[in-house]
C-alpha cells in the first residue's frame, strides 16, 4: 500500500549485500554483535551518527549497568516493570510510545462454536479492557477497539468500541440460542459455550492478560479453556487452522497492510477464517484511496465494519519506551518511537544540521 513507502525497506539479493532504502547499512553479524554504518546517500541526507553497533544482553538489569558504566548508549525496550526506575536516572532520557502491536484473542472463525457473528459480539462485551490495561499493564497503553493503530494517521477517533456490559453480552447470547447448558462428558460446570485458546507458554504478561479474559468470560458462563504450547507448536497449528482461539499480539501499524495482511479475507496470511464484505471493500478502498481524505474515509469504513463483525476480543496497545544517553539530542515527536528518526541524532553540542 501507498504509506508502506514511508517506511524502511530492504530486500536481500542474490548475487551481492541487501539493498535498501534505510539510513544505516548493515556492515556485519554475529552472535555478539551487529554493525551497521551511515548511508551517505541517504535521501533525507547523511546521518550524523556515523555507525551503530548492536549487542544483546540476557536481561535489562545487565544492559542497565552496562549503560550505567557508558558501555552503551542506548536501551532499545525497557520493560513495563522499570520504566520508573529508568526515568530517575539523571544521565538518561525515556522516550515513551505506543507500540504498533495489539494485545487480544483471535477467534476461528470458521469453527461452528464462533462463526456467529453475535456470538463475537457477546464476548467483546463481556471483557472490561479497562481492567486488562490496569492490571496487566499497569495503565501504561490505550484500549483497543479494532485492528487499526491509534496513532496511525487516518485512525478515525470518532468510531467507537465495546464497552464492559455483561448484561447485554448475556442477553445477546440467549437471543443467539446460547443458554447455560451441561456438558454430559465432564463435570464441568454449566456453561453458553466452550472454546480452547491457544497461549505460548512462559510469556508472563500474555498469560496474566488471557486469566483476566478467562475469568471475566466465566462471569457469563462462558469456558474458554487456555491451551499453552511452545511458539512452533503454536505457529504451526495457526497456520493450519487448528485452533477455536488463540491469544496473540498482532502488528497493528505503521501501515495499513499489515491489518490487511491478516484481515483481508483473500489474504494467505488470513489463518483466522475471518471474512466480511464490508471489510473487503474497505480494504480495496483503502489499496485504491487517490487522496488522503479518501483514504481515511475508507479506514474509518473498515474500523466500523470490524466493530460490527469483531474477528477477536481487541484488548490493548501496550506502551513501551526507549532509553538514550543524554550525550545525544533525540528528535521526539509525542507517542512516536524515536528509533524511526535516528538518523537526526546527534551528540550534545553539536546541533549545525538544519532540521528536515
Amino acid at each position: 500500500m501507498l504509506d508502506d513507502l514511508s517506511m524502511a525497506i530492504s530486500k536481500p539479493r542474490e548475487d551481492g549485500p541487501t539493498i535498501g532504502t534505510g539510513p544505516f547499512i548493515p556492515v556485519s553479524s554475529s552472535s555478539e554483535q551487529i554493525v551497521m554504518s551511515r548511508f551517505a546517500d541517504y535521501y533525507q541526507g547523511a546521518p550524523e551518527i556515523e555507525q551503530i553497533v548492536w549487542k544483546p544482553y540476557p536481561a535489562l538489569r545487565t544492559a542497565w549497568a552496562a549503560m550505567m558504566r557508558g558501555e552503551i548508549d542506548f536501551l532499545y525496550e525497557v520493560g513495563q516493570e522499570s520504566v520508573e526506575f529508568v526515568e530517575g536516572e539523571s544521565s538518561v532520557s525515556t522516550y515513551a510510545f505506543l507500540r504498533p502491536y495489539v494485545f487480544g484473542v483471535a477467534f476461528n472463525s470458521r469453527r461452528p462454536s464462533l462463526e456467529d457473528r453475535r456470538v463475537r459480539q457477546a464476548l467483546n462485551f463481556a471483557v472490561n479492557r479497562q481492567q486488562v490495561l490496569d492490571q496487566a499493564l499497569k495503565g501504561r497503553g490505550v484500549m483497543a477497539d479494532g485492528p487499526v493503530w491509534p496513532a496511525h494517521w487516518a485512525y478515525d477517533s470518532f468510531v467507537g468500541g465495546y464497552g464492559y456490559d455483561p448484561t447485554r453480552a448475556s442477553a445477546i447470547l440467549d437471543a443467539a440460542d446460547r443458554r447455560l447448558e451441561r456438558d454430559s462428558s465432564t463435570l464441568a460446570r454449566p456453561a453458553r459455550l466452550r472454546f480452547s485458546c491457544l497461549l505460548i507458554e512462559n510469556l508472563e504478561l500474555w498469560e496474566r492478560m488471557a486469566l483476566l479474559v478467562q475469568r471475566q468470560l466465566f462471569d457469563i458462563g462462558v469456558d474458554m479453556k487456555l491451551e499453552p504450547v511452545s511458539a512452533s507448536i503454536f505457529s504451526q497449528r495457526i497456520s493450519k487452522g487448528d485452533f477455536d482461539a488463540a491469544f496473540l499480539e498482532i502488528i497493528g501499524g505503521y501501515s495499513m497492510v499489515r491489518p490487511y495482511v491478516f484481515w483481508y479475507s483473500r489474504s494467505p496470511q488470513n489463518s483466522f477464517g475471518y471474512h466480511n464484505e464490508d471489510s473487503d471493500r474497505a480494504f480495496e478502498d483503502i489499496r485504491q484511496a487517490f487522496d488522503d481524505d479518501a483514504y481515511r474515509a475508507a479506514v474509518g469504513r473498515l474500523q466500523q465494519s470490524m466493530v460490527a463483525d469483531p474477528p477477536g476480543i481487541f484488548l490493548a496497545w501496550g506502551q513501551t519506551a526507549r532509553a538514550v544517553s543524554r550525550k545525544f539530542v533525540v528528535p521526539n515527536d509525542p507517542d512516536r518511537d524515536v528509533l524511526l528518526r535516528v538518523s537526526e541524532w546527534q551528540l550534545a553540542g553539536t546541533q549545525t544540521k538544519a532540521t528536515n
